[in-house]
């Protein structure tokens, strides 16, 4: 499915305030998650691969070790959407 870029820019700042909630209730949410099995789930990849790029650059700018380790397990989960399509 073909997105276009005011869309996929859309979608992006969407990903990045589920991150946002979903740090802020600790890791206790699974709207991030869910934002990108949804996306996999249509064939956007090109959505997920861009909130993994957000959350990767997450990773070099956090400082908190327990946002750096949700973060970490979050990417992991979003991969592995990747390997199972």
């Amino acid at each position: 499915m073909d997105l276009t870029d005011e869309r996929r820019a859309q979608l992006a700042n969407k990903g990045k305030r589920l991150y946002q909630k979903y740090c802020g209730l600790n890791g206790r949410s699974d709207c991030a998650d869910s934002f990108a099995e949804y996306h996999a789930l249509r064939g956007e990849y090109e959505v997920v691969t861009d909130f993994l790029d957000f959350l990767r650059d997450v990773i070099t700018t956090e400082t908190d070790p327990a946002k750096i380790a949700m973060t970490e397990d979050l990417i992991e989960r979003v991969e592995g959407l990747l390997d199972d399509s």
